[in-house]
């Protein structure tokens, strides 16, 4: 497994252990806010996944579609889904092990859960839908009108988040050349 996976997943393990009321929804949205949290302050996302513009906010498909279809992945090797009145209930199978991120990585995680492990999705959709975020600016932009999919197919870029930030902004791109360069060898 790389990697990128084995951060993804022991993640989604973590938030299972420290968020109550983790859904899919609301893990979405936490991941989201964990990766705008790292670009805002280092400039280099935690997951460095691709983020789609979708109605009920930022969402990452693959994720998504491998979550609600419970595709037998090596996640459900750590995790577990329950179908209840609210929708799809993730609890985990095991601890995480967090030796795979670094300092700075674990201070934004535990920063984002303690802020926001109390709200519930709605509250955290609502948050993320207020006007000037990066999820409105992509809706604004691309005069996006969701159908009853409640998808589109418009990225939300995190290098607009740091348009003025010169330090942020080329450590994005270095990480991101490296992430690039790494996939080609």
């Amino acid at each position: 497994m790389n990697t990128g996976r084995e951060k993804l997943i022991q993640l989604i393990v973590y938030l299972a252990q420290e968020v109550p009321d983790l859904y899919i929804t609301k893990l979405l949205k936490m991941l989201y806010l964990i990766d705008e949290t790292a670009i805002l302050r280092y400039g280099i996302q935690v997951t460095w996944l691709d983020y789609n513009a979708w109605e009920f906010g930022p969402v990452i498909p693959d994720l998504y579609k491998e979550l609600k279809n419970k595709t037998k992945t090596d996640l459900f090797n750590y995790i577990q889904t329950q179908t209840d009145s609210f929708g799809e209930l993730i609890t985990t199978k095991q601890r995480a092990e967090m030796d795979l991120f670094s300092a700075n990585e674990m201070e934004i995680i535990d920063e984002v859960i303690e802020k926001y492990k109390n709200w519930n999705a709605n509250n955290l959709v609502e948050l993320l839908h207020t006007q000037g975020t990066l999820w409105s600016k992509v809706i604004e932009n691309h005069n996006v009108i969701f159908t009853e999919t409640g998808k589109s197919n418009y990225h939300l870029n995190f290098s607009d988040l740091i348009k003025d930030k010169p330090l942020q902004k080329m450590f994005y791109a270095a990480a991101r050349e490296s992430i690039e360069f790494n996939e080609m060898v």
